[in-house]
């Protein structure tokens, strides 16, 4: 009876989070589970909406904040930051709090609101909010190999009690991308007239000009910003080239920006050099994606097509 008591108790204590899609909801016996687990939050869908389309990895961190109800509410000073990392990798992972500092509920009749960010940024403590009153530097976004450490991720608005302790990240509470995507699928034929070598195009120059890399992220709200000055002479990467499949996908992840003459891209290959002027908004939240065949005599680019980031929702518009 000593036993039940105790774990009864451990339960009513428990804080759990779970981010998943809404066609994933935890079953009852899972539920019944986490409970004995302070604090862990299970994350089945998120990871299928990194940018990256990398899933989970162990010791990735989010941030946890609370909002009481109420002037007396201490929660939200209690919990301005609270870290959660996971020891699992994968598509469905369970988040503990770090360091056993799992957050409590302090009012057994309080309803209790929650948002959620990732990548975690360091503060003092779970009080205090990181960077200037929870706005952080973001990182540099030149290198795209490291976009897990720039795909800013939101959620908010989800509630709970100390007597219904789940926090679901589901629907319209659920994570969602801050930053935004630009994605360049370069058409490369060797065959035919006016195309150019493969050894032209595995040794070409591909740039980008017009955007900022440099930004800040509010933990806050979820806003990215992107800050400094505009790189006018972005160098891609250069790839091998694959006869079978004559095509190369570039992925950007940005902040979100107004572009003042729109994103330059130029190919040098061969002794020549085309440069073709894309104009996507590149909102937060929103993916851009652009077809540019590589030809001899210039750059064919095909309309754009804007679907919002991880609904699958598709607008096409025609490129300038």
């Amino acid at each position: 009876m000593l036993m039940k008591t105790k774990y009864l108790t451990f339960a009513i204590l428990a804080f759990m989070l779970f981010a998943c899609s809404s066609e994933e909801e935890p079953s009852a016996e899972r539920l019944f589970m986490a409970a004995e687990i302070v604090a862990d939050i299970e994350v089945p869908a998120a990871a299928k909406s990194r940018s990256s389309g990398q899933n989970w990895s162990e010791k990735d961190s989010i941030g946890i904040m609370a909002f009481g109800e109420g002037a007396n509410s201490i929660m939200g000073i209690l919990y301005k930051n609270a870290k959660y990392i996971t020891s699992s990798s994968g598509d469905c992972v369970t988040f503990m709090p770090a360091n056993k500092h799992a957050i409590v509920f302090q009012d057994g009749m309080e309803e209790v609101t929650f948002s959620a960010y990732a990548p975690y940024a360091i503060s003092g403590a779970a009080t205090v909010l990181p960077g200037t009153s929870g706005v952080v530097n973001g990182q540099n976004t030149l290198d795209q190999t490291k976009q897990k450490t720039f795909d800013y991720l939101f959620a908010s608005g989800a509630k709970a009690t100390q007597s219904n302790p789940v926090v679901r990240f589901t629907g319209e509470n659920s994570f969602r991308h801050m930053m935004t995507q630009l994605v360049l699928i370069l058409e490369l034929p060797t065959d035919g007239d006016g195309c150019f070598e493969k050894d032209e195009i595995q040794n070409a120059v591909y740039q980008l000009g017009g955007l900022k890399h440099n930004g800040t992220f509010n933990i806050k709200n979820g806003v990215a910003t992107a800050m400094g000055d505009v790189v006018n002479d972005w160098v891609l990467p250069t790839f091998a080239y694959v006869e079978s499949n004559p095509k190369h996908t570039y992925s950007f992840c940005l902040y979100p920006q107004t572009t003042d003459n729109g994103i330059t891209f130029t190919i040098t290959a061969g002794g020549q050099t085309h440069t073709t002027v894309l104009n996507p908004a590149l909102a937060a939240s929103t993916s851009y994606t652009y077809i540019i065949t590589v030809k001899k005599k210039g750059l064919k680019v095909s309309d754009c097509t804007i679907a919002s980031w991880g609904d699958g929702i598709d607008q096409r518009v025609d490129a300038v």
